[in-house]
């Protein structure tokens, strides 16, 4: 039964490979290329024999920009991330020509309320994340892509408008999760200097200060492992720094008479991410030392 399945996929595969390429696809068009992807999703994202993958990626990155969930994610986002890391059939001047596009879309409507291009610019920080981490394989990156890279994510954070996480027709968008992932994958490049994970460590902590509303998809996690791997790499005193302005505010609180409870709110916002840094301690590529750890533990004491 496993052969006939395995059969099955790959003539599906082979099948596809005849339906057309995508750019300015019509309607039709558009549905034979999907055919396609889940063919390659239903041969467990191998690479088709005998296709120039450069093309095939081209339309990977394009599918980040769909508007169709499915597509953007379930097909798009999940072969990319599969054969981007392969590191074989491109070259770096290809991940700097991704990189260029997948910017560009990130910064489409930024600090605008833009509902239907919130999901393309958010997957296009989700696929930055994973060209920056594949760039460990390939080295592509100049220190002054990565410079804008960084920029990309400082500004994301500080005007980004769009707070869903899921949306039942647009699919996920959690334009905050993706933020920090790439935060994260940045990092740990050799092209980011100290200063530069300092700088993004304190761009994801003004974020968290400034929320007015509780974490609901699972953000404070993610937030948490970009700080983590942040410091880890070099920055550990801007994460002592966040944590002890943390710990003061929520003493200021206690202080304050009378008991002010919005106040009180906004400076326990950051108790998630406490919470989870403390629990990521020793995770892959996570290594906080003891006194950092301890300045954490004190301020999320002290805002209970």
């Amino acid at each position: 039964m496993r052969l006939t399945d395995r059969w099955y996929r790959r003539a599906l595969a082979a099948l596809a490979l005849m339906l057309p390429l995508a750019a300015g696809a019509t309607p039709s068009d558009a549905a034979s290329r999907t055919a396609f992807w889940r063919a390659v999703v239903a041969d467990q994202h191998r690479i088709p024999a005998g296709v120039p993958i450069v093309p095939l990626i081209d339309e990977l990155v394009g599918m980040s920009a769909s508007r169709d969930p499915v597509v953007r994610d379930d097909l798009g986002y999940e072969v990319f991330a599969r054969w981007i890391h392969r590191g074989t059939g491109f070259e770096a001047t290809h991940m700097a020509a991704w990189q260029a596009r997948l910017t560009a879309q990130a910064r489409e409507g930024l600090g605008t309320v833009d509902p239907a291009r919130a999901p393309n610019r958010a997957f296009a920080l989700l696929f930055l994340k994973e060209l920056v981490f594949a760039g460990q394989r390939v080295p592509y990156l100049d220190a002054a892509q990565a410079t804008s890279l960084v920029q990309l994510v400082v500004d994301s954070l500080q005007q980004e408008q769009d707070r869903r996480g899921y949306d039942r027709e647009a699919g996920w968008v959690h334009a905050l999760a993706h933020a920090a992932d790439l935060a994260r994958a940045l990092g740990r490049s050799a092209r980011v200097d100290d200063a530069q994970r300092k700088r993004l460590i304190e761009a994801l902590a003004a974020r968290v200060d400034q929320e007015s509303q509780a974490f609901q998809w699972g953000e404070e996690t993610r937030i948490a492992t970009a700080l983590a791997s942040l410091a880890s790499a070099g920055a550990k005193d801007a994460l002592r720094a966040w944590a002890g302005r943390v710990a003061a505010r929520c003493e200021a609180v206690w202080r304050a008479a009378p008991f002010e409870t919005s106040t009180y709110r906004a400076a326990r916002m950051a108790v998630p991410v406490l919470h989870a840094l403390v629990a990521l301690d020793g995770a892959r590529n996570v290594r906080l030392d003891a006194e950092t750890l301890e300045v954490i533990r004190k301020a999320a004491l002290q805002c209970q």
